[in-house]
């Protein structure tokens, strides 16, 4: 029996006194288990010799453990683990054990070692060395690491990357147009998962060294920094809004985040460059600024402030300025063309027949079937005839659209769900929600005429109507509203259509709500009908909310008040909707 134990450089000394206690343990000396470790091996890390050794020795492993110390939680060893879990979850899975060195807080931890039962201070506590042993030999009952397997209609996070599967060729393709270009951006239909891409491929990856040349040792004490942000409206209060949750999982106390928060200045690149990074060493510290939903810059910015958050971005990847900063963009590709009204940003996504691009495609064969199975077997479900029966039914339905994959998200929840409730089988509760094609529509009707009342289904439209744009180009998109903008009525129906029981067709944050996914406005023929009957309206609405950003931003100044004609349509507006 074979153990492989993981660390990340800055925690190698630990390693080697795990492994002694491990290897010193009678329960281990009787099962004759074996470590490997690569620095007991005498060979030079990152050459050739080195890499063949580490990859016979997870060949041949019978349990994995990576050890987790207080820097390894922003600086894992990415290629180990991912092999390893891909071992886990897989056919004759093998035990993963997360072994966490005192004072790792568990929300802190990367989202794979979350999802296994983890063993604390195994150095300092007997009982969890022995609980150690007894996983890596095999002898603790198998978990269930999920409870829901599929998300549904939301992009996947960072912290759902236990669930990512399918997209490894195209986050390892993103990788290597990063080491190359500063700033890439992910581009292709709405729906086609360009969000989880970044969130919960690129952005994990990131944090275990995938950037990094795979023959070349890892840097002593690096550190990989990841924030995560959406324009909206105002660029400059979602970057704050990244920088403040970036600044939360590194466990930094809330006048450290408030301090950060204000630092951040879209004409001060330096300085907001170290807010950023959250005031971690520069010379060590690698960041990943992950731009989700550029558009938003179109569609919902300013000209002005859009302006300058590209000349923010342009600064901070400026190789004079040695930031040590990478940028990825997500956009969707009936919007990319107009980003040409930002010639700087346009030029470089352009240049060398768009090499800074990654034009997301649809999901191959084996990969939907990963998509399926892997986390089927996460929660607990073991009929591989069935999990291979339903893989087969959605490579048979979906078409060969990107943007199919969202729907094929919401086939898979929806399937999950109605078979934990009727107590069927999966394919039996796949044929019954639609398939592919008509599940998100299907689970959008029975939401709204099973799971809502009387008095919340007259609210629905006008509900949703504040949630949707009218653009000139790419027809309608989402549109984030704010809560303290909408009536108490209004609020508790959003928070009740964000619920699992209302199928998340609605996602709320703190302060906003908006729809899911843009696959609701195109799928939901119900919704289609209604747009096309408010029409009007919702235009009417739109210049509604551009004048009042407008007078806001401008010091509500009188000049900035709707003319005459304007405030007779508005006005009819209200007492329509």
């Amino acid at each position: 029996m074979l153990l492989f134990l993981s660390h990340s450089g800055a925690d190698t000394a630990a390693a080697r006194d795990l492994k002694a206690r491990i290897l010193a343990a009678p329960e281990a000396r009787a099962a004759q288990l074996d470590v490997w470790l690569d620095v007991d091996r005498g060979l030079e890390a990152g050459g050739p010799a080195w890499q063949r050794q580490i990859e016979d020795a997870l060949e041949q492993a019978t349990a994995f453990c990576v050890y987790v110390g207080s820097r390894g939680v922003t600086n894992w060893v990415e290629r180990e683990v991912r092999v390893g879990l891909s071992r886990a979850t897989g056919d004759g899975a093998i035990p993963f054990v997360p072994a966490l060195a005192p004072g790792v807080a568990s929300r802190a931890l990367p989202p794979f070692a979350r999802q296994h039962q983890a063993v604390r201070d195994p150095l300092g506590d007997d009982q969890a060395l022995a609980d150690l042993v007894r996983a890596a030999l095999g002898r603790a009952d198998a978990p269930v690491l999920v409870e829901e397997p599929f998300v549904g209609l939301r992009a996947m996070e960072e912290s759902d990357a236990h669930l990512f599967f399918g997209r490894r060729d195209e986050t390892d393709a993103l990788a290597t147009k990063l080491r190359a270009h500063p700033i890439v951006a992910v581009v292709a239909d709405s729906g086609a998962g360009k969000s989880s891409l970044v969130r919960a491929g690129l952005a994990p990856a990131f944090r275990g060294g995938l950037l990094e040349p795979a023959d070349r040792p890892q840097r002593p004490g690096a550190l990989r920094h990841v924030v995560v942000m959406r324009p909206g409206g105002d660029p400059t209060e979602g970057l704050r809004r990244g920088v403040t949750e970036a600044a939360g999982a590194m466990g930094l106390a809330p006048d450290a985040q408030a301090g950060l928060r204000k630092r951040i200045d879209l004409g001060h690149p330096p300085e907001t460059a170290y807010a950023l990074r959250c005031d971690l060493p520069p010379e060590l510290t690698d960041t990943l600024l992950i731009v989700d939903q550029l558009e938003e810059l179109v569609t919902q910015t300013p000209a002005a402030e859009a302006q300058r958050f590209i000349a923010l971005l342009m600064a901070l990847v400026d190789p004079g300025a040695q930031r040590r900063v990478r940028i990825a963009l997500t956009v969707r590709a009936d919007y990319f063309n107009l980003l040409s009204a930002h010639p700087a940003l346009f030029a470089r996504l352009t240049a060398d027949g768009g090499a800074a691009q990654l034009r997301l495609k649809v999901v191959g064969a084996k990969g939907l079937e990963k998509l399926v199975r892997k986390p089927l077997r996460m929660a607990g479900h073991g009929d591989a005839g069935e999990q291979a029966a339903l893989a087969t039914a959605i490579q048979r339905d979906v078409s060969d659209r990107p943007g199919d994959l969202a729907l094929v998200q919401m086939a898979l929840a929806a399937s999950w769900r109605r078979a934990q409730v009727d107590r069927i089988g999966l394919t039996a509760a796949y044929a019954e929600v639609g398939g592919v094609l008509g599940a998100l529509a299907h689970e959008a009707e029975r939401v709204r005429t099973e799971a809502l009342d009387a008095g919340e289904q007259a609210l629905l439209f006008p509900l949703l109507i504040r949630l949707i744009r009218l653009g000139d180009a790419g027809g309608a998109t989402r549109r984030p509203v704010a809560l303290a903008d909408l009536d108490e009525a209004r609020r508790a129906l959003a928070q009740k259509l964000a619920s699992e029981a209302s199928g998340r067709l609605l996602a709320v944050g703190e302060a906003a709500v908006e729809i899911a996914h843009e696959a609701l406005i195109r799928q939901w023929p119900w919704l289609q009908r209604a747009i096309a009957e408010a029409g009007p309206d919702l235009r009417a609405l739109a210049r509604l909310a551009d004048a009042a950003a407008a007078w806001r931003e401008g010091g509500r100044a009188a000049r900035l008040l709707p003319n005459t004609a304007d405030r007779t349509a508005f006005e009819a507006l209200r007492s329509r909707r």
